[in-house]
């Protein structure tokens, strides 16, 4: 599904050029069958606690790999805004 959707609006001219992707990972009940989080977010931060930066935590994530063979290799994270926390992640994933 998330490969399906970077095709068609990496592709769809009406949406005009798509330069990345915003991905917003949770700990949340929605999630009690996969430990309370999002897989994202559990391979976002196994990765940060094996000592990745954030760039490259992000792209050790199942979405951060789709994001990579559509070519988007930047990352930007909103550090700033207190969107890096163990609760909920969120991260551009940028051409």
């Amino acid at each position: 599904m998330y490969e399906d959707g970077l095709k068609y609006f990496l592709n769809a001219k009406k949406y005009g050029k798509i330069d990345g992707t915003v991905s917003t990972w949770i700990k949340a009940d929605i999630y009690t069958d996969y430990g309370g989080q999002s897989i994202n977010l559990d391979q976002f931060w196994k990765a940060r606690d094996a000592g990745m930066s954030i760039e490259q935590a992000a792209f050790s994530t199942f979405a951060g790999k789709q994001a990579k063979k559509f070519g988007l290799t930047k990352v930007r994270s909103n550090i700033k805004s207190n969107f890096i926390e163990r609760e909920i992640v969120q991260i551009n994933f940028l051409k």
